[in-house]
């Protein structure tokens, strides 16, 4: 049995996908709606588990490849109705080609003119034709059954192996019985050449029936249903904290190294337990995950990072908290010369809080802009949305960032919304700005936070604040390693903490 999962915007395409790989008599599983989407948009997406039986897959196949590639294509293109009735015709042609290349002969391989030898050594043949076709019933019965039960490949084994063993040993004691009973021309005709086609058929037999046996062997188990974790090495009591830590958001590679070290360091009677693992994973994330100790140490702040990360949004709630909270003096400049109505949607905010807004072109002298902002407590730029998949994205980018300023941090600013790759590539990306630290924004929109760890120990870059919502200042907060923490295990409400 193939079993697979399909992820695709939709489930029209997922089903094309099923039927163009495993036919038009895939079985659909399971089908659900994700919570994220494909790349950066976060553009919807379902995922569909479907499954088809070996033989039925192999006869598509079998199929498919005696087509041209422009037959393959009209092929897939047909409704799955008659794509299964051309697939049984064609295999149905293929079987009774076969069967006529069979020569069957019903001459008999021994001739023996004693009837109580006859009589005896018939009977013989008979068992142990009748063994060898239960052998060969069970092996076929067992083939249908394998999916649902593990035990039934061991049972078939064991039974085939009997089987074979009572095959040769009756055919041994054949031989051994009917050798005095048959008369002298018999016995002579038996040692010539008789015996040999019947050893050579029996031979036969038992090597399909070894091949039956090999076959089960090297079946991929996937019909036995491991606890998650299992396939890591993670033993089954620590299952519970794998799957909580899974379900969180946090990545495979993180969640095998936490339970790995709780398996080093915590003694075998604590493992047992749920409630003391759950602790110790706690004090792990506590003691490695990484924040901006200062997080307002510097004048200048640049915002950096993909469209729609929330680079906007963080700036103009970070400068709310400093006029408001903190009664800083604050000034916003805007590199952003490429959104239509980007500069004008930070002059309102600016007039709102009452605080400068300056437009910097990069790549020009921006010596008396510079000049200007001595006076201001702290400088927050915005930058346009960049894939920083070109030379000239790249080149803007750098110029953008205040290359004579030394008292400069550069924030890269991502959405818990994105998928952990997508984070891991834009960061990968952005390493040519050279950015200090990490603003998660979006938390309300995912219930995986566990993203916000696996990012920050992968890249090696602190955290830097969070947007937990759309309100201006109040859903903005510097992260801090207990908040993290409270993220993943859910220990409080998400606004339950505040900058």
């Amino acid at each position: 049995m193939q079993v697979k999962k399909y992820e695709a915007k939709s489930m029209q395409d997922a089903l094309k996908m099923i039927k163009m790989e495993l036919g038009p008599e895939a079985i659909i599983l399971q089908a659900k709606n994700l919570s994220k989407g494909f790349g950066l948009m976060n553009q919807g997406s379902v995922e569909v588990t479907a499954a088809v039986s070996e033989g039925v897959l192999k006869k598509k196949q079998l199929v498919e490849s005696r087509m041209r590639a422009v037959d393959k294509e009209r092929f897939s293109a047909i409704p799955a109705r008659r794509q299964k009735e051309m697939i049984e015709k064609v295999v149905g042609r293929y079987s009774n080609n076969n069967n006529k290349n069979v020569n069957i002969t019903a001459k008999p391989y021994i001739s023996i003119s004693d009837d109580e030898a006859s009589e005896t050594n018939g009977s013989r043949e008979q068992l142990i034709d009748e063994v060898i076709n239960k052998s060969l019933k069970q092996a076929k019965q067992a083939d249908t059954q394998v999916n649902r039960d593990e035990d039934a490949r061991k049972r078939v084994q064991n039974a085939a192996k009997t089987a074979l063993d009572a095959g040769k040993d009756l055919f041994a004691e054949d031989q051994k019985d009917a050798a005095p009973k048959v008369d002298q021309a018999s016995r002579s005709q038996v040692s010539s050449g008789p015996s040999d086609a019947e050893v050579h058929q029996l031979k036969q037999e038992i090597a399909r029936l070894q091949s039956v046996i090999q076959g089960f062997q090297k079946m991929p188990q996937t019909f036995v249903t491991a606890h998650p974790g299992a396939q890591y090495g993670i033993p089954y009591e620590l299952n519970p904290v794998f799957e909580k830590l899974s379900q969180a958001g946090v990545s495979t590679e993180c969640v095998v190294e936490i339970i790995k070290a709780a398996q080093g360091k915590m003694p075998g009677d604590q493992l047992v337990k749920t409630p003391m693992v759950d602790a110790f994973a706690a004090r792990y994330i506590l003691d490695h995950v990484t924040t901006t100790d200062k997080p307002l140490e510097s004048k200048f702040h640049s915002f950096i990072g993909p469209s729609g990360g929330g680079k906007t949004s963080s700036l103009v709630k970070m400068a709310s908290y400093l006029v408001i909270k903190k009664k800083k003096k604050i000034a916003i400049l805007s590199s952003d010369i490429f959104k239509v109505g980007a500069v004008d949607q930070l002059k309102i905010y600016c007039k709102i809080l009452n605080i400068p807004c300056f437009v910097m072109r990069p790549g020009e002298d921006n010596g008396d802009l510079i000049n200007q902002l001595h006076g201001f407590d702290h400088v927050l730029i915005d930058h346009p949305g960049m894939s920083m998949s070109s030379i000239e994205e790249i080149d803007f980018t750098k110029g953008s960032l205040l290359p004579g300023v030394t008292d400069h941090k550069v924030h890269l600013v991502l959405s818990c919304s994105f998928k952990e790759q997508d984070c891991l590539e834009l960061a990968q990306r952005f390493k040519v700005a050279k950015f200090n630290d990490i603003i998660f924004t979006g938390l309300d929109l995912s219930r995986q936070h566990g993203l916000i760890y696996s990012v920050q120990q992968k890249t090696g870059c602190p955290l830097h604040s969070f947007g937990t919502g759309s309100r201006v200042p109040e859903d903005f907060e510097f992260a801090t390693k207990e908040r993290v923490l409270d993220l993943i295990f859910k220990l409080s409400s998400l606004k339950g903490q505040r900058g």
